[in-house]
């Protein structure tokens, strides 16, 4: 065993849940295909601001979106794959905040998301759907407005020397 200041380190974000990761981004994520178009508006809009200038710390803002319909089952295989892989991309150590963005009649329905994880609104975490929010410019004024008010928060964790052995990697298969 290497003595502590010569094992090997890496600068990372500290995350409340004790995990770690090497990115501060910001996701967009979606709960359904119909969302998509307005999670990567969002991302550009925020993008084409300029905003990220001021916030040093925060690596990005990146919609994660998937090809999932309104159609799908709310029951099943389909829904509990999608529903863990965003979770996983919710709780990714790379995230320092989420938004989650709807449509509202889908299968795979945001309230439920949040139930099944136990996760609530927060400076960190925001979620909204276009049917509630008033259609596809207002939910992206939404998302923007959203996002500006959660910089400030994800901005304010830093980078610090975190031992190697604490990095998780993963692998596509």
């Amino acid at each position: 065993m290497l003595p502590p200041e010569a094992r090997a380190t890496f600068e990372g974000f500290r995350r409340a849940n004790g995990r770690f990761g090497t990115r501060n981004y910001l996701g967009i994520l979606t709960s359904v295909n119909c969302s998509a178009t307005v999670a990567r508006l969002i991302a550009r809009e925020v993008e084409k601001s300029g905003l990220l200038d001021d916030y040093p710390e925060v690596d990005g803002v990146i919609p994660l979106v998937h090809g999932h319909g309104c159609g799908m089952d709310s029951k099943g295989e389909g829904y509990e794959v999608l529903k863990r892989t965003q979770w996983g991309y919710a709780a990714n150590p790379n995230m320092g905040g989420v938004v989650m963005v709807g449509l509202g009649c889908e299968g795979f329905q945001i309230p439920r998301f949040k139930e099944a994880y136990n996760v609530k609104e927060s400076d960190t975490f925001r979620t909204m759907t276009i049917q509630e929010t008033g259609g596809t410019k207002k939910t992206v004024d939404a998302g923007v407005a959203a996002i500006k008010e959660m910089l400030p928060v994800v901005n304010a964790v830093k980078r610090e020397m975190i031992p190697a052995s604490e990095l998780l990697l993963a692998l596509q298969c």
